[in-house]
């Protein structure tokens, strides 16, 4: 079963919904999935170095209230500690993805996609660290031993992998996926949004119905 998720690294949502996916996936041992993780920049024109902080710079973008986005992350915050996820919300450095993004691209290549984005996460939203900033990201690629030598490389050189994260987001777009995370089974079936474990235990099974039925 070949699975879709679109995602950006700048998005607490994607890290949580990351989490419940994964013990979704637990329920399933038998099935063979294929994951494919999608890069969907959500500002793409966000600087490397902000002088923001990420709650003044999603009240400016949103048109929502400072005050409305931390009673909303005062809820996300309480939801990710029942995934064992710690997110510091407050001091998150709001930085553009795109070589964040490249770097994952590479990682996927090199079979390390999936531990790749989970550090991407850990960095930004426990540790606070600017993902963006080249040091941080080879901090990352060490962390979870991707050749250092190449990922240097990729880092430094701004065209590598960068078509492939905009191909995704061109093509995300041509699929209607406005926000993230968004999935999308065998092609056919999508959701949006971080669900309950149950919700995407649901969704596989749906998709392996319509397999059996010959629908997919």
């Amino acid at each position: 079963m070949n699975i879709k998720i679109y995602l950006d690294i700048a998005c607490p949502y994607c890290y949580i919904a990351k989490k419940k996916f994964e013990e979704a996936l637990k329920e399933f041992n038998e099935v063979d999935f294929e994951i494919e993780y999608k890069s969907f920049e959500l500002n793409y024109e966000a600087p490397k170095y902000p002088e923001e902080t990420l709650i003044t710079s999603l009240s400016e973008r949103t048109g929502v209230s400072e005050e409305e986005i931390r009673r909303q992350y005062r809820i996300l915050i309480e939801s990710a500690k029942a995934e064992g996820i710690e997110l510091n919300l407050e001091n998150v450095v709001p930085s553009n993805t795109r070589d964040a993004h490249r770097l994952l691209k590479f990682a996927i290549q090199e079979g390390k996609g999936s531990e790749t984005l989970d550090e991407l996460y850990y960095r930004n939203f426990k540790l606070n660290e600017n993902v963006a900033d080249k040091d941080a990201l080879l901090s990352v690629a060490e962390a979870v031993e991707l050749d250092t030598a190449r990922a240097k490389e990729v880092i430094e050189d701004e065209s590598e992998f960068a078509e492939l994260v905009l191909e995704d987001f061109n093509y995300g777009k041509i699929l209607g996926v406005q926000s993230v995370p968004h999935f999308i089974f065998n092609e056919r079936f999508k959701m949006n949004g971080a669900a309950e474990v149950d919700l995407y235990i649901y969704a596989i099974e749906k998709t392996l119905d319509d397999i059996k039925k010959g629908d997919l």
